[in-house]
């Protein structure tokens, strides 16, 4: 069937023109059919994903995502302080010379707290708010006017000195001859005074300006004899050798309005020890371990099994009195301590007397809390123990 030559028929009326074939413009349409204006641009990607979003959820997403990052960067004065671990003492003793040790069926567990290296940031704060088992501790109150490194070497001094008065104590109540020495033992230099850098801890101080030391009182009247800002000769012993060193007193603090001369140590009593050991405590620090390091010391060298089969922990400075006897001391972060030996199957903790209730407040039933005054007190906890199999 041949094609038809009329033209197509477009709709258009018998009279239109050229123009009618262009159509007019509309105002554009969305993809919903809402009229949009010509000039009006099209909706950019952030808004149609938030489009469904109020207002303040946009806003508060934004400032999370500006403020989050910046929480890492802001610290705040505090520090964080929380359970830190515990380490069986009874494997960290290393006797030499021949010396005999006895072994032990249970444990002796030196407990510890983890305080953080620096102030906490914002976000940190956050963490140690919601966790019961983390405090915060003011600033100040961890420094006391001194700068962490300073701290750190405190810190460390007391760990040293704690773990030679726990071989004092455990040597005298094992009945070994543990005598004192003539001379005064130091125990710690001040940074910035003329001893730092001369002398150091452990040194034993002999003679000043040529007279014999007997011991600590002696060398503190022999020093205050000396005018402020003059020169004394100190002579010690450090290891095997004996040395002198000269030393410009400085002044000391006022104490009821005078000042004396001072070059800036701290002094102890001097001891000669029957038995030559290593208590290889690492990286802890700090004064709380003396007890359970005398414990511990006491029953490396005894046949009894002083723990009996038991998990002990325990925490408490020890310091040696004049009259013979030995206190257990306070210490700082009962609780986490507690804590510690709780994850570790402590079924005894040894506390201070006076800390002992705030300890058991934060024990589990599975654990007994025990309070002592001295380190005989303890031993005669320890060695009335039940043998675990028939503990009850």
């Amino acid at each position: 069937m041949a094609p038809s030559s009329d033209p197509p028929d477009l709709g258009l009326p018998p009279d239109a023109g050229p123009d009618d074939f262009f159509a007019t413009p509309v105002a554009g349409q969305t993809r919903s059919g809402r009229p949009r204006g010509p000039f009006e641009p099209p909706r950019s990607g952030f808004r149609r994903v938030f489009s469904w979003a109020p207002a303040w959820l946009v806003i508060l997403a934004f400032v999370v995502a500006v403020i989050a990052p910046a929480g890492y960067f802001i610290h705040l004065p505090y520090y964080s302080v929380g359970p830190g671990p515990s380490v069986d003492v009874l494997e960290l003793i290393d006797a030499r010379g021949g010396a005999k040790t006895y072994p032990s069926k249970g444990k002796l567990l030196l407990t510890t707290v983890s305080e953080s290296i620096n102030t906490v940031n914002v976000w940190d704060a956050v963490l140690a708010w919601v966790d019961p088992n983390v405090t915060l501790i003011p600033e100040q109150a961890v420094l006391q006017g001194q700068t962490s490194r300073e701290v750190e070497i405190e810190n460390q001094l007391e760990m040293d000195d704690s773990k030679y008065q726990a071989e004092v104590a455990a040597f005298q109540a094992l009945g070994l001859n543990v005598t004192p020495v003539s001379g005064a033992r130091v125990l710690s230099v001040v940074e910035g005074l003329p001893a730092f850098g001369k002398l150091r801890a452990q040194d034993l101080i002999v003679s000043i300006d040529g007279v014999k030391v007997k011991d600590p009182r002696a060398a503190v009247t022999l020093l205050q004899k000396h005018k402020i800002g003059s020169t004394v000769t100190i002579g010690f012993v450090r290891g095997r050798s004996r040395r002198t060193v000269k030393l410009k007193t400085a002044s000391s603090p006022p104490v009821n309005g005078k000042r004396h001369a001072v070059v800036g140590v701290n002094l102890e009593t001097a001891f000669r020890l029957p038995r030559n050991l290593d208590v290889d405590t690492e990286n802890i620090v700090g004064p709380s371990g003396g007890m359970i390091i005398a414990l511990s010391i006491y029953d490396a060298f005894t046949p009894q099994d002083l723990t009996a089969g038991h998990i002990i922990a325990g925490t408490g400075t020890i310091l040696l009195l004049s009259n013979g006897q030995t206190v257990i001391g306070d210490i700082g972060g009962i609780e986490e301590k507690v804590r510690t030996a709780s994850a570790h199957g402590a079924d005894i903790f040894l506390a201070p007397f006076d800390q002992a209730a705030a300890a058991r407040k934060v024990a589990p039933k599975s654990m007994k809390v025990i309070g002592v005054h001295t380190f005989a007190e303890a031993l005669k906890v320890l060695k009335a123990l039940p043998p675990l199999a028939k503990a009850s």
